[in-house]
């Protein structure tokens, strides 16, 4: 099929509309909601089209990039909160300059690096929390320049203390204790267990056994990470994503869920926000990235149904807008999707109504979409302006053609949102027709 000139000609013209949506939205830095609409559309294709890849990849980007952007300007307003701290600001930066070709100011999170030191020394004076503590030092070795030398330092301290080993001039014993601790630890402490593996490997032990034994212990913590508490989770995905030496096929999948774990929170910010349609973006990426249901089903559905019942006050360009918002989206619950489906066509039903020249014509356009309560505001009053001209022509027409004359006052009498003047009208008036014709029509 992909040498077939039709279908390539299809994937050509879908890659140049995609093309077109996408710089439409890159150029609304506010994100109205076309241009919300538009980014979730082209983000939910799924056409292995070369074009239309490489623009996904774009619209990933853009979303992250206002990601991160977002996170380090509240952090510099607030500085650390529970789910924004020097950790989270660190680890995001530092995850978006490693794939963008222009990275972020590092010196737009000010201290954040600082902060992370200190929040790794605290972690450090505990043996209970010493993993995440080397969790801190190696996010700071990886992703803030300014202390990543004292970083890495801090980290050899905590793992010397965590070996038994007492020979720290034989890199390669001691290598080999970090690797049968890590054994040793996997049953009971994953975590542990991966950072001592990663770091056998990465200082002295690379050897195929050492490796396959660090894929082994990551394949295991991913897949752990599923049912853990949401920080032990994270802290998971954190240590899988951050340390070169694991496989990167792991290492993307455990960015890819770290990042659907922040977008969720996001998502949950916006919603109670009232930030509806912004909600739906992060969610819907969120659910894009880590399709785990409990992660966004509630935010969701809380935030379409909420965005539809905004849309009804909106003017109709703007309704449309929000209704693609919700269609295009992941995870919507089919109920919301329908209901959006409806009011877009009733929308472009009242539009062909208004542009129809035919008054009969335009009577049945605007006829559906007057019977959404939603539309009825829009649809009133050129419905009255369509069916007096309706019943003008029937008029005009009732000697000379009776029976189409007939068909038009009836239209009149049995359509939904004529009003009753008008209907009573045409009843009249097709009853005198039938009165002159002996009841023939």
């Amino acid at each position: 099929m992909a040498n077939d000139p039709q279908y390539e000609e299809i994937m050509k013209r879908m890659g140049e509309s995609a093309s077109r949506l996408t710089a439409e939205a890159d150029q609304d830095s506010a994100l109205s909601y076309q241009s919300q609409a538009n980014v979730q559309l082209v983000n939910s294709l799924f056409f292995e089209q070369p074009q239309i890849r490489s623009l996904q990849k774009e619209v990933q980007q853009s979303i992250f990039k206002k990601y991160v952007n977002d996170e380090v300007s509240l952090y510099a307003k607030e500085k650390d909160q529970p789910y924004r701290d020097a950790k989270h600001i660190i680890y995001f930066t530092g995850k978006y300059n490693e794939q963008a070709d222009k990275p972020l100011d590092a010196n737009a999170y000010k201290d954040a690096d600082k902060k992370l030191m200190e929040k790794a020394a605290q972690d450090a004076r505990s043996s209970s929390s010493a993993v995440e503590a080397l969790n801190k030092y190696q996010i700071a070795g990886q992703y803030a320049p300014g202390v990543a030398g004292q970083a890495k330092e801090k980290e050899r301290e905590i793992l010397s203390d965590l070996t038994s080993a007492e020979k720290p001039n034989q890199e390669r014993e001691e290598s080999s204790d970090l690797l049968v601790q890590a054994e040793e630890a996997a049953e009971k402490h994953l975590s542990r267990a991966v950072v001592l593996a990663a770091e056998a490997v990465e200082n002295g032990s690379d050897t195929s056994g050492a490796r396959m034994k660090l894929r082994e212990l990551s394949e295991k913590l991913l897949a752990a990470a599923e049912s853990l508490d949401p920080a032990e989770a994270e802290q998971a995905y954190e240590i899988l994503s951050t340390r070169p030496v694991i496989d990167k096929e792991i290492t993307n999948t455990a960015t890819e869920r770290k990042k659907a774990l922040a977008y969720a929170r996001k998502a949950e910010e916006l919603l109670e926000a009232k930030n509806y349609s912004q909600a739906l973006y992060y969610a819907s990426e969120s659910n894009r990235l880590y399709a785990k249901k409990e992660l966004t089903e509630k935010t969701i559905e809380q935030a379409a149904s909420k965005l539809l019942n905004e849309a009804k006050k909106e003017e109709l360009d703007a309704q449309l807008a929000m209704y693609r918002v919700i269609t295009s989206a992941r995870g919507v619950p089919n109920e919301y999707v329908q209901q959006a489906k409806f009011l877009q066509e009733a929308i472009n039903e009242y539009h062909k109504g208004m542009r129809q020249s035919d008054p009969e014509q335009a009577v049945r356009y605007l006829t559906f979409a007057w019977q959404h309560p939603s539309l009825q505001r829009f649809a009133d009053a050129p419905l009255k302006e369509k069916s007096r001209a309706l019943f003008d022509r029937a008029n005009a027409m009732k000697d000379q053609k009776p029976g189409q004359a007939a068909l038009q006052f009836e239209t009149l009498m049995q359509t939904p949102g004529i009003d009753a003047d008008m209907k009573e009208r045409a009843k009249n008036m097709l009853g005198e027709m039938k009165g002159k014709n002996n009841n023939s029509l």
